[in-house]
């Protein structure tokens, strides 16, 4: 019996009209939103994950892809910053508190229900975690200090956390995208960009969607980082379009 989900799901989100347009494309039968969740409050994360359980009894799997970038350098001499800026403390910490701590704190108040739910299926499953890491986490772009360190941090938790849950039946997996095209990206990338080998276009949403299904529904998948790149290594730098969207440290959530 395999372990299958997303016949109800629950949105976290901080954007209340985008997550309200959501449910009315699927329709309130498939999809719940409990209201505006931040990931970086622990109270909010609480609340959420209470309303979970209560209205659905159990939650079978968990997919943890909120994330914001905001881009600077290191450093570089006095004029030199060019398009990207100075990587400031206060960003810094913001991607730590939203991309890496965020996860966390919803991974744990998940989890900590999970153990105590009746296993679904003959291999004694009780659970599953998806974690959107990124090509950064490896394979980091100039200026992309923060979003690359959280992101490898994402990915370095991933073992850690499939060991300390093992013996309640709860996998861990993560998804090192390349470039998709998301609300996030539209900030600093045009939507005609071919950065991958192939197919050299832009990933789609339901191309990352379909890879969390069979992550969910494989149970020989735990503690691994899946890259979802079309072949991509380095990041080019022709990509970035200073001209165009928001600029880069001022990019949407994802």
């Amino acid at each position: 019996m395999q372990l299958t989900l997303f016949e109800l799901n629950q949105i976290f989100d901080v954007s209340v009209a985008e997550a309200e347009q959501l449910v009315l494309e699927l329709g309130k039968d498939s999809v719940y939103f409990p209201g505006p969740v931040n990931v970086a409050s622990e109270e909010s994360v609480q609340e959420g994950v209470r309303k979970a359980f209560e209205r659905f009894g159990r939650i079978a799997g968990c997919v943890n892809c909120a994330g914001i970038i905001r881009a600077g350098l290191t450093a570089a001499r006095e004029g030199e910053y060019g398009f990207w800026g100075l990587q400031t403390v206060e960003d810094f910490r913001s991607m730590i508190e939203v991309n890496l701590v965020g996860t966390f704190s919803v991974t744990q108040k998940v989890a900590l229900r999970m153990v105590d739910q009746e296993p679904f299926n003959e291999d004694q499953e009780r659970g599953v975690f998806i974690q959107a890491s990124s090509l950064a986490s490896s394979d980091g772009q100039m200026g992309a200090v923060g979003y690359a360190g959280t992101k490898g941090a994402i990915s370095a938790m991933l073992l850690p956390m499939a060991r300390d849950l093992s013996r309640y039946g709860i996998r861990f997996n993560a998804i090192a995208p390349g470039v998709f095209y998301t609300p996030m990206s539209a900030g600093f990338l045009t939507k005609d960009a071919k950065p991958h080998e192939f197919p050299p276009r832009l990933g789609r949403p339901d191309e990352f969607a379909s890879l969390v299904v069979q992550l969910v529904e494989n149970s020989m998948m735990n503690g691994t980082t899946v890259r979802l790149d079309a072949g991509m290594r380095n990041p080019r730098p022709e990509l970035i379009n200073p001209g165009g969207g928001e600029g880069f440290s001022n990019a949407a959530e994802r």
